[in-house]
């Protein structure tokens, strides 16, 4: 019986672990997370829409979305992470920020690279806002010898860390090396929202990224 409710327990284990693939979402109204409308669990982050919100009850062309999980690299060597929205971002990798573009832009796309090791789960924040018509958020990067930049895949992700006792995490050597850059394609709106948090530290040396711990 003993062996039965074992393989039981780890099929339960099995399960969850699955079930935390992806990253919370916890939308809200207002463009400054003013009113929470829903969370859940979401594969990536890739969406566009006009009229019709991505969830029930939220204001398509006045809210605020904020993603939180752990990103674990699949190999050592530089990423570039890569955003295109309609308005908004700000991208946090290891409490790190890598995008800041907290304004209003038609179709802006902007980017930060680090340096990422293979195996290691970092810690992963994207605020976004949208302001005015429509909506769009996309958070792609492009993998080390890789030319082309992709949607970051739901496998890469986790709504909250496994566990793993025996192993303790390893040290952090990724470093944020390259500050955001709109392209030359960016067209800004008038008016900016006021910018609140986790703003870059004002000296020269590039901050470390910390991994998850």
């Amino acid at each position: 019986m003993k062996p039965v409710i074992s393989i039981l327990l780890n099929l339960l284990l099995v399960g969850s672990l699955i079930a935390q693939q992806g990253l919370k979402a916890d939308y809200y109204n207002g463009t400054n997370f003013n009113q929470k409308v829903a969370t859940r669990t979401e594969p990536n982050i890739d969406k566009s829409w006009n009229d019709i919100p991505p969830v029930p009850g939220l204001d398509p062309h006045d809210c605020s979305i904020r993603w939180t999980g752990r990103l674990t690299a699949p190999e050592t060597g530089t990423y570039t992470f890569s955003a295109k929205v309609d308005d908004g971002i700000r991208v946090w990798v290891g409490g790190v920020m890598v995008i800041d573009n907290w304004q209003l832009n038609d179709d802006g796309r902007f980017t930060g690279k680090v340096i990422m090791r293979k195996g290691t789960p970092y810690d992963l924040k994207v605020e976004y806002f949208n302001a005015l018509i429509e909506g769009e958020v996309r958070l792609l990067w492009t993998l080390p010898n890789v030319q082309s930049p992709v949607v970051v895949e739901s496998k890469y992700f986790n709504e909250k860390p496994k566990p793993s006792p025996q192993q303790a995490p390893a040290k952090a050597e990724a470093k944020k090396i390259l500050h955001p850059l709109p392209s030359p394609t960016q067209n800004p709106k008038n008016n900016q929202p006021p910018s609140t948090q986790n703003q870059r530290p004002s000296n020269n040396q590039p901050p470390t990224v910390e991994p998850w711990s």
